[in-house]
């Protein structure tokens, strides 16, 4: 079973986190949200507080991603994803579509990616990353290290992400016509999502809006998340999609 953490009352809203990431990192968001929702922040497989495995597919995290859902036993998930998450959100959607009332994707597309993490790779594998710039990122990445008697530790399986990277960049293996009502976020400054993608993401999410957060990149939650809370917090709450 994933490790998580669970906020709040009401219908159930599961966040997933994206690489290198850790369900911690939406704390505070998921504190704000839980004030009509029970929240409920995963550690993907790999990461944070969840077990590690060998392998890590789209397939294999939707699969850990469902079980939790029907161990909740709350009834249909809200999920939203980010990045890698939202890949993995997608995929549950395509897989388990009577298991999720309504997907929100925060700055990701499903299409395959170039590879372009080969430095936080780098560093991770070498257990050292001070020389990862900006320090933001340095930051980000230090969250999933953990103090032990005998000095540091890091709760990302760095081999298995490392030997199944360019799987985490390919793209989610969706049916076509996925019937949930889904929200895309972008940042306005990312080139995540491009306008060239949106035939593809019709063609499996037909019923797919879009909204462009301002002033943000591709960690749009973290860097405008007044906008961020706004958008996701009148999709999860509105009745259908009209006005959203």
């Amino acid at each position: 079973m994933l490790a998580y953490k669970q906020f709040g009352s009401g219908p159930l809203l599961v966040i997933l986190h994206g690489l290198f990431g850790s369900g911690d990192n939406w704390q505070t968001l998921a504190k704000q949200f839980a004030d009509h929702h029970t929240v409920v922040t995963v550690d993907l497989i790999n990461h944070g507080l969840s077990p590690h495995r060998d392998t890590m597919s789209y397939s294999e995290m939707a699969r850990d991603a469902h079980e939790l859902i029907v161990h909740l036993n709350m009834g249909p998930a809200i999920l939203l994803g980010h990045s890698m998450g939202g890949k993995v959100a997608m995929q549950v959607c395509s897989d388990y579509p009577d298991d999720v009332s309504r997907l929100i994707v925060a700055d990701i597309a499903p299409k395959r990616y170039l590879p372009h993490h080969q430095e936080i790779l780098e560093a991770l594998s070498k257990r050292d990353v001070s020389s990862i710039e900006p320090p933001s990122l340095r930051q980000f990445l230090l969250k999933s290290r953990r103090r032990t008697e005998t000095g540091f530790m890091w709760l990302l399986n760095i081999p298995a992400i490392q030997a199944e990277y360019l799987k985490i960049m390919d793209a989610p293996l969706l049916r076509e016509g996925i019937d949930v009502p889904t929200l895309f976020l972008k940042g306005i400054l990312s080139d995540y999502i491009l306008e060239s993608d949106m035939p593809e993401i019709y063609h499996y999410f037909p019923h797919a809006i879009f909204i462009e957060v301002k002033r943000a990149g591709h960690w749009l939650h973290a860097e405008n998340p007044v906008d961020f809370f706004n958008a996701v917090d009148e999709f999860t709450r509105s009745g259908d999609n009209e006005g959203i």
